[in-house]
């Protein structure tokens, strides 16, 4: 199957880094980047450009990711500098933000229920944070290098990491606050880095994109590898489960 353009527009005049797609409607766009704002658009269908919703600022740094809760009503950003910020996107205003990294924000994720979400950095930490408290509530760490991606599984217990620099893919076990398990991307291959973590809507399954041009898919009941993909051309970006999970 081809793929088509839907959309393209102009984002920012200075370098957009990063990107968020709403996870309900699949119709809102967040772009971020180094004019330290973040921008939401609403995406039309049949409407090849986009409608500006929303130009958030409030960073002292450029923004290095983005993510959408799941009812699409909050925006979390993280920035160079190490903040993390919570747009409220009902009102178009800045509602929090949270201090606590070291160093640049790599990576965060709101979690499936509650007013809870996660962040990791270049500091090595996994942060959770208490949004109606404002508060870092855990403080994971372990990796060997910068967290470069998180997930929250899809109920709610654990988050994932993953930290190219020490090749290490990690579960966290929110209720007892400590490391469920840690495995490499690839056993075989003492080079092999996850660098993007995804996992399954429905079965007990966690998607790794890897440096080797591969996705990997592990089933975290027997922690082994079910499938890995043909290389292709180049190292993934981004990787996500269709809706149905298949």
């Amino acid at each position: 199957m081809g793929a088509a353009k839907l959309h393209e527009w102009v984002a920012s005049p200075a370098v957009v880094t990063c990107v968020a797609l709403g996870p309900r409607s699949h119709q809102v766009l967040a772009s971020g980047g180094e004019d330290k704002r973040a921008n939401v658009w609403r995406l039309r269908p049949g409407d090849p450009g986009a409608q500006n919703v929303w130009s958030l600022g409030g960073n002292s740094s450029p923004i290095s990711c983005l993510c959408f809760d799941d009812a699409e009503n909050t925006l979390v950003s993280g920035a160079q500098g190490g903040s993390v910020r919570l747009y409220d996107l009902t009102e178009g205003r800045c509602a929090r933000a949270l201090n606590g990294h070291r160093n640049e924000v790599l990576c965060c994720h709101t979690h499936p229920f509650g007013d809870f979400l996660a962040s990791g950095g270049a500091d090595e930490a996994v942060r959770v944070w208490d949004a109606r408290k404002k508060s870092c509530i855990q403080t994971y760490k372990g990796h060997g290098g910068e967290v470069d991606s998180l997930k929250f599984s899809p109920d709610g217990r654990w988050i994932a990491s993953a930290s190219r620099r020490d090749g290490l893919v990690r579960l966290w076990d929110l209720t007892a606050g400590k490391l469920l398990r840690s495995f490499a991307a690839n056993e075989k291959s003492g080079t092999c880095r996850a660098t993007r973590l995804e996992f399954s809507p429905f079965e007990f399954v966690l998607a790794a994109a890897c440096s080797d041009r591969r996705a990997r898919l592990f089933d975290l009941e027997t922690w082994s590898e079910l499938a890995c993909t043909p290389p292709e051309t180049a190292n993934a970006k981004a990787l996500c489960f269709s809706r149905s999970g298949k």
